[in-house]
């Protein structure tokens, strides 16, 4: 189990709980201020990211999306991830134009699509000054953002689909 990896592998790192994400996948929420790298070695992982921003408790109606809108212009955590992601992938990240796409998923049902959702966020995140975005249809920077009933969460993609595909396995197993 990944909550278990990171709590015996990454020395110091504080597992703060699992969110349930459709019938597949799931998250886990921890802190770690260690090696970056070390995050790119888990085994039972599939991707790492970095929480950008969060809404607790977000309204089920469409005035979610302002503040999802409100979540991307003002979240102070995405210069500290974009400098991770740098670290861990020298090149990305990007220090002038800064191309991004965000990925939206929603569990439970609300007043608005999960694509407006992306929509309100990948115009917050357009309206920042400290660079200069462009969202692309493929390509460039990850924000996922994981919409929850009871939260919504925003986080930057730092690893890639090297760490999702394993060239190393040779078998799969449940």
């Amino acid at each position: 189990m990944a909550s278990d990896e990171i709590a015996n592998v990454l020395e110091g790192a504080r597992v703060r709980g699992t969110r349930g994400v459709a019938e597949k996948n799931s998250m886990v929420l921890f802190d770690y201020a260690g090696d970056a790298e070390d995050l790119l070695a888990l085994r039972t992982v599939e991707d790492v990211f970095a929480v950008v921003a969060t809404l607790d408790h977000p309204p089920p109606t469409r005035a979610a999306l302002q503040l999802l809108e409100t979540a991307g212009l003002r979240a102070t955590n995405i210069v500290p991830a974009l400098a991770l992601l740098r670290q861990l992938a020298p090149g990305r990240g990007g220090k002038g134009k800064l191309r991004f796409r965000v990925i939206a998923r929603q569990v439970g049902t609300a007043m608005y699509r999960r694509v407006d959702a992306q929509v309100a966020l990948e115009r917050g995140l357009a309206q920042r000054d400290d660079h200069r975005w462009q969202v692309v249809e493929d390509g460039g920077v990850e924000f996922w953002l994981t919409l929850l009933p009871t939260e919504a969460i925003v986080a930057l993609r730092l690893s890639d689909e090297r760490m999702r595909q394993r060239e190393y396995k040779l078998e799969h197993m449940p």
